[in-house]
């Protein structure tokens, strides 16, 4: 994905919670994203070539002046899960309550990781993970970014209300 690490990240952090994902082609590594204010953020660069999301939420909390905080929320995948292709996130954390990774290699130089595509490749000398496959359940991750060749998603709901009221 050449257009990966064109924009400026706003610095805002979101959280994007689902019930289960099961990811396939998946590589994880240290990497930084690039704010709009030129602040470097560090993340965990995860790639995968495919996924499937099951009811998922994504939130993020921002305070306007004068009416206070509001959250701006996103969610999906009632019946269907969302399914996305190339799909990479830079994100600060990632949680899940069960979970299963297939013929997995730790310690592996980002530089060589072979999982997946382009988002999922770093310089020489990073560690890197990669695995056939992942599946976790109560899925949970705050990230900076999430980009993806396509999304595919069903039961869409958009909103913004007030007060503080993050996913999960």
């Amino acid at each position: 994905m050449p257009w990966l690490r064109v924009f400026g990240v706003s610095g805002k952090q979101f959280k994007v919670t689902a019930d289960g994902v099961d990811g396939r082609q998946m590589v994880g590594f240290p990497s930084t994203v690039t704010s709009a204010d030129s602040k470097d953020l560090e993340t965990i660069r995860l790639a995968f070539g495919s996924a499937s999301l099951r009811s998922r939420c994504l939130s993020q909390v921002t305070h306007l002046p004068v009416i206070g905080d509001v959250t701006l929320s996103l969610k999906s995948g009632g019946a269907d899960p969302v399914t996305v292709e190339d799909f990479t996130a830079d994100a600060t954390d990632l949680v899940g309550a069960k979970g299963n990774l297939s013929q997995v290699e730790v310690g592996v130089d980002a530089s060589r990781l072979t999982r997946t595509g382009e988002g999922g490749r770093e310089p020489k000398g990073r560690f890197g993970l990669q695995a056939s496959g992942m599946s976790l359940e109560d899925f949970s991750t705050t990230a900076h970014t999430l980009t993806s060749g396509s999304f595919k998603l069903s039961g869409l709901g958009l909103s913004i209300k007030r007060g503080a009221r993050a996913c999960g």
